[in-house]
């Protein structure tokens, strides 16, 4: 089949990558033609450097605004793995296309309120071509936000729906009637082995955050001394690690989990990487982002386990220790599960 994935590909965001990345080799690996739907929301641009990045004040430290470009060159060049088409601007440029299925997501690209968000992400204006979607969520926007009309009238006409998240599951619900099946993050179905970079970093915990952590500055660096490990941040420069990689490549950003003896996150794809490796992940939340990570959690049979900073990191992780001789059998089931309704959509 030809298959059109409409998602957020092209910025610097690790996440945004990993998942894009993985569902385009899956489906070609079931077989499909697959191409990215070069459709760029206006400002793009602007918001890959000052939202994507989050170094802070990047404008007044020359060398890290520096980074911060060379890390967008960089993921740029890894744009060279994927079959891209022209640029489309529209729904019926779309249908001219000619496509057999238009997946749309993963990500957050139901998110009606983030800055990124069009409607031809809830496939308005695709009225030829039969709609697909995939794993996408509206992050914490509330189940009961009402929708547009021309969103559920668009959704109703899907071929069919998945979501990625219980919170997505309810909106959709909510406004449209529509039972949307829950699915893995395509970053969980892949396996990334194909990913290869030289990294050299041993005996260390990952950072990897979108937040100031010098709140948890002291407990971090009393267990890092405590284990005898450095503290490595992977994708925004923090001050008070041993080493950050700010301009890190997408390849050494999937590295740097595989090496890591713990990881430290509040981003949602720094979970799902801290799981596919089987480390041990100290977790924050974010006000805006937990109800995905939260669903993630329940789904591979992990409770709450955000750190307050409140205690040491030594008494949360003894409370909370991953078992994953349990976990990787859950992970199995909802990739198992997941890549049915691939291979059960696609007809």
């Amino acid at each position: 089949m030809k298959i059109g994935v409409l998602t957020w590909y092209y910025g610097a965001n690790y996440g945004a990558k990993a998942q894009a990345y993985a569902l385009a080799q899956i489906l070609s690996k079931m077989g499909h033609s697959v191409q990215m739907l070069n459709f760029k929301t206006v400002g793009y641009e602007k918001l890959n450097i000052s939202t994507n990045l989050n170094v802070e004040h990047a404008k007044h430290h020359p060398i890290l605004y520096l980074k911060c470009h060379l890390r967008v060159r960089r993921f740029q060049k890894f744009n060279r793995h994927f079959k891209e088409t022209s640029s489309v601007k529209s729904g019926e440029e779309i249908d001219n296309l000619n496509l057999d299925y238009v997946i749309l997501g993963s990500d957050a690209i139901f998110n009606v309120k983030h800055k990124l968000f069009n409607k031809i992400y809830m496939g308005v204006g695709i009225n030829k071509t039969k709609k697909i979607a995939y794993a996408p969520s509206c992050e914490d926007l509330s189940p009961d936000f009402k929708l547009k009309a021309e969103y559920v009238d668009s959704l109703k006409h899907f071929f069919n729906i998945s979501v990625r998240d219980v919170n997505t599951k309810r909106l959709l619900k909510n406004n449209t009637g529509l039972d949307a099946s829950i699915v893995a993050d395509p970053t969980l179905l892949y396996s990334f082995r194909d990913i290869a970079s030289t990294w050299n970093e041993s005996n260390y915990i990952l950072i990897y955050t979108f937040s100031d952590w010098s709140v948890y500055q002291e407990q971090i660096k009393s267990y890092a001394d405590k284990k005898g490990l450095e503290i490595v941040s992977v994708g925004r420069y923090c001050r008070w690690a041993d080493k950050s990689y700010t301009a890190a490549s997408f390849e050494k950003w999937v590295c740097s989990f595989r090496r890591a003896s713990y990881v430290f996150t509040d981003s949602f794809h720094g979970t799902v990487f801290a799981l596919k490796n089987n480390k041990q992940i100290v977790l924050c939340s974010r006000p805006d982002k937990s109800a995905k990570i939260e669903s993630l959690l329940r789904a591979v049979g992990i409770q709450e386990r955000f750190y307050s900073g409140n205690e040491s990191v030594d008494e949360y992780l003894q409370n909370a220790v991953i078992d994953y001789s349990e976990v990787n059998n859950r992970m199995k089931e909802l990739v198992d599960n997941s890549l049915e309704y691939l291979t059960n959509s696609i007809v």
